[in-house]
């Protein structure tokens, strides 16, 4: 099974476990995350992920657009065929938004 991780920090170590936890099980799995503008390099990561796109922390209004265009994008690239796990009740909002018929938890 795939599973496509789509996170709203590459830094935040909260979902690193998780990730592993899905890759120790034999998933495949991608990340797909934004960086802050303020970001620190990123730690060196087990796993393989994109960025896409740079979060300042401004409005939260001004983070939409920006949802909009990377989701359409992934859910694209990605397809119905895999397992989407959606960090952040914004992410999932707007993922679900876009793609609606995607599996996602």
């Amino acid at each position: 099974m795939k599973v496509v991780f789509i996170i709203s920090d590459i830094k935040d170590s909260h979902y690193r476990n998780r990730i592993l936890d899905f890759m120790n099980e034999g998933c495949e799995v991608e990340v797909y995350a934004f960086q802050r503008a303020d970001g620190i390099a990123t730690d060196k990561l087990v796993y393989p992920y994109h960025i896409i796109g740079t979060i300042a922390n401004e409005k939260y209004s001004s983070r939409i657009n920006k949802y909009i265009l990377a989701f359409r994008e992934i859910g694209k690239k990605c397809g119905k065929d895999v397992l989407y796990f959606l960090a952040g009740l914004d992410i999932a909002f707007f993922f679900h938004f876009l793609n609606p018929t995607y599996r996602y938890i």
